[in-house]
C-alpha cells in the first residue's frame, strides 16, 4: 500500500492497480486508494481485539 501511494505522489504509473481501475472503472485511483487504506482498517479495528489475550 505504500509502494502505491509513493508512486501515485510521485506521478503515478500507468501499471499499478490504482490506475488500472481508475481507467477501467472512471473512479479515480485516489478513491481506490482510500477504499484500500479503510478496508486494511476495518481488518485491523476488528481482527486485533480478537487475537490480543
Amino acid at each position: 500500500m505504500v509502494a502505491c501511494v509513493a508512486t501515485r505522489v510521485g506521478g503515478g504509473s500507468p501499471d499499478d492497480d490504482a490506475s488500472q481501475l481508475a481507467a477501467r472503472t472512471l473512479i479515480p485511483s485516489v478513491v481506490w486508494i482510500a477504499g484500500w487504506l479503510a478496508l486494511i482498517g476495518w481488518g485491523l479495528w476488528t481482527g486485533v481485539p480478537l487475537l490480543w489475550p
